[in-house]
């Protein structure tokens, strides 16, 4: 008798466990192709001012995770900017500048935190602005230094590998 009731109570719990809500504590990524290179492509650093946090810096080297954007003409990225306990994270209007192994950008544009480029990211911050940098190729240069640099609070550097 007592072991019917424990098979049966037994089968209940497994029905119920089987049937409840599932907890997926990796649902905010997305399972893409290009994950596990956007991962290793993608740098997170932080300016730290007087002893706190003033600066979160993101940057993406897109040439290894798109091949829109694979070329021996350009080196490309992905670049976002969070200013702790400020509105505007605009890397021109806050006097930031961007080199890649001490050179200029080509360009840099602002792009939208909805746009397909920072949804391949993997590391993203909702508050951050976002710019596509496009960087000239040197072909004899492999390793790839991107320094951003406030006058301020200091730089950061974000190195990765072509």
């Amino acid at each position: 008798m007592k072991k019917n009731i424990l098979i049966s109570a037994l089968i209940i719990s497994f029905v119920f466990i089987g049937c409840a809500k599932r907890n997926d504590s990796l649902k905010g990524f997305k399972n893409t192709n290009q994950s596990p290179m956007a991962i290793q492509y993608t740098k997170k650093r932080d300016l730290i001012y007087n002893g706190s946090l003033k600066v979160m810096v993101f940057g993406t080297y897109l040439n290894k995770i798109s091949k829109k954007y694979e070329t021996d003409k350009l080196d490309s990225f992905v670049v976002g900017i969070h200013i702790k306990n400020q509105e505007n994270h605009d890397l021109v209007k806050n006097r930031f500048r961007v080199t890649l192994n001490n050179d200029k950008p080509k360009t840099m544009v602002k792009v939208s935190n909805d746009s397909d480029i920072v949804e391949i990211i993997p590391l993203k911050n909702q508050w951050a602005d976002y710019y596509l940098i496009h960087f000239d190729n040197k072909k004899d240069v492999t390793e790839l230094n991107l320094r951003i640099i406030h006058p301020v609070y200091g730089s950061v550097s974000l190195n990765f590998q072509k």
